[in-house]
């Protein structure tokens, strides 16, 4: 499994959500750890009897559709969502809802995920000046909120601002299989390499959901299934090699993506 939650790792959590609590409704609300807590107002009493209508996802945020507004929960860097009988618990519980049928827990160790209620998801997106999804962004539009900048393609494609829910490792991925150099500027590239990462991206993405996050059942050729500095690229065999872009981790190879 890919530890740290990307689009594909949230949208399992959205199906998980979407088959089992559907219809329930909220009964009672446990905040065990504030800090988490985006917003102002107590939780409590906006979700309390609230019922869940259904499940959204934009990017790498996820929604609880309720009837009034929505519980919008960032699974950050190690946050896991679990459907457990009422007296279940897991080990690092950060909120927890209490349902009419069983409980909704939010569990997190490394604290880095979020959670609040927003009266309405479309505002919420407005308001935090996210890009298009990136499994619903037409090419055009990719164009045109790519093409022409210099900061390094990597870190473009990262930028939630400008394309929602592409992570660290999934950017690693679409940029090796087209062949770029993470450190390449958008506009050095040609429109062919561009229409390239952006059928790529949808590509990468759909085939984790598909695998259900499990990297020994990605496709042959995939760079995820060994991402680490001295491991063989699946393509020619040459070591892969790390490089910092944009202050993140970037593993790719040299001979690959010059």
């Amino acid at each position: 499994m890919v530890n740290v939650p990307e689009l594909p790792e949230v949208e399992a959590a959205r199906r998980y959500l979407h088959e089992r609590i559907i219809g329930r409704r909220i009964v009672n609300v446990t905040v065990l750890d504030r800090k988490m807590q985006d917003g102002e107002g107590d939780l409590a009493s906006m979700l309390r009897r609230r019922k869940v209508m259904g499940t959204a996802r934009h990017g790498k945020h996820l929604f609880l559709v309720l009837d009034r507004g929505a519980l919008r929960v960032h699974l950050g860097m190690s946050g896991s969502v679990h459907v457990l009988a009422s007296d279940e618990a897991t080990s690092h519980q950060r909120l927890r809802l209490e349902l009419d049928q069983g409980s909704l827990v939010l569990d997190d160790p490394r604290r880095f995920g979020r959670f609040q209620y927003v009266d309405d998801i479309r505002s919420f997106v407005e308001r935090k000046g996210l890009g298009p999804d990136a499994l619903s962004i037409g090419m055009e539009e990719f164009f045109s909120r790519v093409s022409g900048r210099r900061k390094a393609i990597k870190a473009v494609l990262l930028d939630q601002t400008v394309l929602a829910g592409v992570g660290n490792l999934y950017a690693d991925e679409v940029l090796f299989q087209e062949k770029i150099a993470p450190s390449r500027p958008p506009i050095s590239l040609t429109e062919d390499e561009l229409s390239g990462i952006w059928s790529r991206i949808g590509e990468v993405l759909r085939a984790s959901i598909d695998a259900e996050s499990d990297l020994d059942l990605l496709p042959d050729g995939y760079l995820l299934k060994d991402r680490r500095k001295g491991g063989k690229c699946p393509r020619c065999g040459d070591r892969l090699q790390v490089m910092t872009v944009g202050g993140r981790t970037s593993v790719l190879c040299p001979s690959c993506q010059r």
